[in-house]
C-alpha cells in the first residue's frame, strides 16, 4: 500500500503535467505581484506574493485573514522538486548530458533566489568625501536611539527596534540605569501644533505642544513611515517625564540623570559594523554633449583593526566590495559638488533644508531654510489674543498665514566665497622652473579689482597713459611697478610704447 502511494507521488511530482500548472501559477503570481505594487510598493508587493508561501487576502465580512493564493515560494519550492524529480528520472548517458545542464542550472536558480528572499538583508551606507562611518542603515526600519554623550569623545548607544516598541510594557536597556515604558506607538503618524484646549501624553521635551494624528502605513517605495511614540524614561526609581519620539522630530531630545547626560530620537535602524569606511575620493563621467552621469566609483578606506588591516578599495560600476559576509554596492550618488544638501524636519515645519558647503575642513552649514507653518503667528495669536489672519478672496475663507525663515551668516558667507576662490597653480618662469602660486579667482561682480594696468617701464610716456586710464574709468585700478603677487589674480595688460 505504502509502495503504491509512493508510486503514485512520483509519477505525479515528475510529471509534465506538475510543470506547466507551476508555470501558469508563476506567471499568475507576476501578473498580481505587478498590480499590487501600485498600492503596496515594490518591496511589500515582493514579499507578499513572490517570497511567501501563502498568499493571504483580508475580507471585511471575515474577522481574520484568509489564504487566497499559493505563494511564489510555495510554488517555486514545488517547481525545483518537478525539476529535480525529473532530473532523477532521466537516464545517465553523453546523450542526456545536455539537459543534465540545463535541469540543474533551472534548479540553482529557484534555490539561490529561495534562499536570497529568505536571507538577503538591504541597507544603505551614505558617506561624503572625507567623512568615515562604521554603520549601515535600514531604507525604513526605525529605532529608538538613546545615547549617553557625556564622554566628549565617546558614545554609548543603546537602540531599540521599532519592532518591541511596537509590542509596548516595559524595556530596560542593560549597562544603564534607564528604563523605558512604551505608553502608546504609531507606526506612521501625522505631527502638528497641538491645538488650544487639548493635551497631550507627552510632559516633557518638545511633545506637550505637539499633535500626533495615526495615519496608515506607507506603502509606496519612495515613502517613508514616521514613526511616533510616547515613551516613559524611568531612572533611579522616579519619572523623568513622558517623551515623544518620532523621526519626524527635526532634532534629538535630552536629558540628565546623576550627572550623566542622555538623547532621545527616533532614526532608521542602524547596524555597526567591527570596521570602518572613508570616502576618499568620488568621482564620474558624463555621456557626451549630456549631463547624464556614467562610470560611477568610489575610493574607499577600509580599516578593520581586528584584522590590522587598511587599505584602499575602488568601487564602482559591476564591481562591488565583498567584504566580511557583505556585498557593498555603488548604488547612487549625491550632489558631486561642494554643496551639500539634507533634509531635517521640526515638528512645527512641513519642510526645511540645510545648505551646507565643502569647506578645505569639512561640510559646514552656510544657510538654513524652513517653512515653519503657521506655527509662529498662531502662537501670537494664541498669546496676544489678538486676531491674526488673512482673508483670501479667492478661496472665500481666512487662514493664519505661513512663515518661511531662511538665515545665512556674513561670517561664514565670507569665509565660503574666499574658500571657493582659493586656487594653487604650478608655473613654469623663464628658466623652465616650476613654482606654485597661489591665486584668488573671485567672481567678477565682487571682486575689488577689475581690470589692472601695470606698466613694464618708466618711460615712453607709459606711466601718464596710466594716469590717464586710470582717471577715465573707476573700474581700472593702478599699480606703480611690476611685481610678483601671490595673493590675488591679477589681469595685466602691456601697453605699447607710443613709437610703435
Amino acid at each position: 500500500m505504502i509502495k503504491t502511494y509512493a508510486s503514485r507521488f512520483w509519477s505525479l511530482l515528475k510529471s509534465f503535467q506538475v510543470t506547466i500548472v507551476m508555470l501558469a501559477l508563476l506567471m499568475c503570481l507576476v501578473l498580481l505581484c505587478t498590480l499590487a505594487q501600485v498600492e503596496m510598493g515594490t518591496a511589500g508587493a515582493v514579499n507578499a506574493y513572490m517570497r511567501s508561501f501563502i498568499v493571504w487576502g483580508d475580507f471585511s465580512l471575515v474577522p481574520f485573514r484568509v489564504p487566497v493564493f499559493p505563494g511564489g515560494a510555495l510554488v517555486g519550492l514545488i517547481l525545483a522538486c518537478n525539476l529535480t524529480a525529473k532530473t532523477l528520472d532521466m537516464k545517465r548517458t553523453w546523450a542526456k548530458a545536455g539537459l543534465w545542464v540545463v535541469h540543474l542550472g533551472l534548479i540553482v536558480l529557484f534555490a539561490g533566489e529561495f534562499v536570497a528572499g529568505m536571507m538577503q538583508v538591504d541597507t544603505n551606507l551614505s558617506i561624503e568625501v572625507g567623512q568615515t562611518v562604521n554603520y549601515v542603515s535600514s531604507y525604513k526600519s526605525m529605532e529608538l536611539a538613546v545615547i549617553d554623550v557625556t564622554d566628549p569623545s565617546w558614545d554609548d548607544v543603546h537602540s531599540v527596534p521599532e519592532t518591541m516598541l511596537s509590542r509596548g510594557g516595559v524595556i530596560t536597556l542593560p549597562g544603564t540605569p534607564v528604563t523605558l515604558s512604551v505608553k502608546k506607538f504609531f507606526p506612521n503618524a501625522e505631527l502638528s501644533n497641538l491645538p488650544a484646549g487639548q493635551t497631550s501624553l507627552a510632559t516633557a521635551g518638545v511633545g506637550p505642544g505637539v499633535l500626533v494624528v495615526e495615519r496608515p502605513t506607507a506603502t509606496t517605495d519612495n515613502e517613508v513611515n514616521q514613526v511616533s511614540a510616547f515613551v516613559e524614561v524611568l531612572a533611579g526609581g522616579r519619572s523623568l517625564g513622558v517623551w515623544l519620539v518620532s523621526n519626524a522630530l527635526g532634532a534629538p531630545q535630552g536629558f540628565v540623570h546623576e550627572g550623566r547626560a542622555y538623547t532621545l530620537s527616533m532614526r532608521l535602524l542602524r547596524q555597526y559594523l567591527p570596521y570602518a569606511f572613508t570616502l576618499k575620493q568620488f568621482r564620474h563621467d558624463v555621456y557626451p554633449g549630456t549631463d547624464i552621469p556614467k562610470n560611477f566609483s568610489s575610493l574607499i578606506q577600509v580599516v578593520n583593526p581586528s584584522r590590522k588591516e587598511s587599505r584602499e578599495v575602488l568601487i564602482f560600476m559591476n564591481q562591488p566590495l565583498r567584504y566580511e559576509g557583505k556585498t557593498f554596492y555603488q548604488a547612487s550618488f549625491g550632489k558631486n559638488d561642494t554643496l551639500s544638501v539634507h533634509e531635517k524636519l521640526a515638528h512645527y515645519a512641513n519642510a526645511a533644508v540645510d545648505i551646507e558647503f565643502r569647506f578645505p575642513f569639512g561640510f559646514k552649514e552656510v544657510e538654513g531654510i524652513h517653512s515653519r507653518t503657521d506655527y509662529d503667528l498662531s502662537q501670537h495669536q494664541k498669546f496676544s489674543g489678538k486676531k491674526i489672519q488673512y482673508f483670501d478672496p479667492e478661496l472665500n475663507q481666512s487662514y493664519v498665514p505661513f512663515v518661511v525663515e531662511t538665515s545665512i551668516g556674513v561670517d561664514r558667507m565670507f569665509l565660503q566665497i574666499i574658500s571657493a576662490a582659493y586656487h594653487e597653480e604650478v608655473v613654469e618662469d623663464a628658466n623652465g622652473q616650476k613654482d606654485t602660486r597661489v591665486v584668488l579667482r573671485l567672481p567678477a561682480p565682487i571682486a575689488p579689482v577689475k581690470l589692472a594696468v601695470m606698466p613694464l617701464i618708466k618711460k615712453d610716456g607709459l606711466p601718464e597713459k596710466r594716469g590717464r586710464l586710470s582717471t577715465s574709468s573707476n573700474l581700472i585700478s593702478t599699480v606703480s611697478t611690476m611685481r610678483k603677487i601671490r595673493s590675488a589674480s591679477v589681469t595685466a595688460v602691456r601697453m605699447p610704447s607710443e613709437h610703435h
